[in-house]
């Protein structure tokens, strides 16, 4: 298999030890100025725009006929995945379902894939030791890829319908490792956590828990988006989860978490009120305080594995510096 056809990534915005900007694409490193400048940002969205265009276009994708490789179906679902679902996660949880599909029949052709091929993809995920409910999950993105192919008649139309067939594995019924449960956090944990946090987080948990809301949905309040006419506050937040499914979402915000946003609301409405500038800036306050407090910079003493570790570093350091 070439490396042309191997499915690609979104490259990321990183960051260099040497302080530079940087994005990684097939094994190569592309270096666009100092980290965080708004120059360096301006050169990353260049460099992704030099990637789109080398996506396949709709003419492309009408002159590839039936004869075509599962990998080669990859990288052309990878490349409209790119377009559509952007950086977000989706697209990284897409190419990760469809690694074992190219693992094992890469190099077959697309029209003599069925269920008895995906049913061989699910069992090496199930000896690879994932949790059923995840391989549910990934069986049922590679159902989509293939759903994506028929839609484009990349392959026959019998094919998807085919692995319609293939049911996701019941609990109990299959000798696979299952997922504990994901559990609230007690309240009586949170409330004893609380003296310890600087003053911004403690008043995010506090806000989130008493509102009954999503973090991603408490760290984006803004004044702006905060009906204060009533007794109680209606909070809209532009961004939720089901966002996508058209769904609108009000959070009702009582006396008790109105109390804690009027000591933090900003003059801006459309700042944000929750800022990790501000709460970076308590918690160093806090540890200078303790610092000059207890004379001591660290709660922990340094033990030695520590610093055999910062020797390794600084050494691997010198010698990138050297080989560059």
């Amino acid at each position: 298999m070439s490396r042309d056809d191997r499915p690609m990534r979104v490259p990321k915005y990183r960051r260099h030890p040497n302080g530079q900007a940087m994005v990684q694409y097939r094994s190569k490193r592309y270096y666009l100025g100092k980290y965080g400048t708004a120059e360096s940002r301006k050169r990353y969205q260049a460099f992704l725009s030099r990637i789109e265009e080398s996506a396949p276009t709709a003419a492309e994708l009408e002159s590839v006929g039936r004869d075509v490789t599962i990998a080669k179906l990859i990288f052309l679902y990878s490349a409209y995945c790119r377009d559509y679902y952007g950086a977000s996660p989706e697209y990284n949880n897409l190419i990760q379902a469809l690694r074992p599909l190219e693992k094992l029949w890469g190099l077959t052709l697309g029209r003599d894939f069925g269920p008895r091929k995906l049913i061989a993809v699910r069992d090496h995920m199930v000896r690879s030791g994932l949790a059923r409910k995840n391989i549910n999950r990934l069986v049922s993105r590679i159902k989509r890829f293939w759903r994506w192919c028929c839609m484009m008649e990349l392959v026959p139309q019998e094919i998807y319908h085919g692995l319609l067939s293939v049911s996701p594995l019941m609990p109990g019924r299959c000798n696979v490792r299952e997922s504990p449960e994901v559990l609230p956090v007690p309240l009586d944990v949170v409330r004893a956590t609380l003296p310890w946090l600087s003053p911004t987080i403690r008043a995010l948990v506090q806000v989130q828990l008493y509102c009954g809301m999503r973090p991603s949905e408490a760290c984006r309040m803004r004044g702006a988006d905060i009906d204060t006419s009533g007794p109680v506050w209606l909070y809209r937040p532009p961004k939720h989860k089901g966002a996508w499914r058209n769904k609108p979402r009000v959070i009702a915000v009582p006396k008790v978490a109105q109390d804690i946003l009027r000591s933090l609301m900003p003059d801006d409405s459309e700042r944000y009120i929750f800022s990790p500038r501000e709460a970076e800036r308590q918690r160093m306050e806090a540890r200078a305080e303790a610092a000059a407090r207890t004379g001591k910079q660290r709660k922990t003493k340094v033990y030695p594995c520590e610093l055999r570790r910062r020797a390794r570093e600084k050494l691997a350091r010198r010698a990138r510096e050297r080989k560059r």
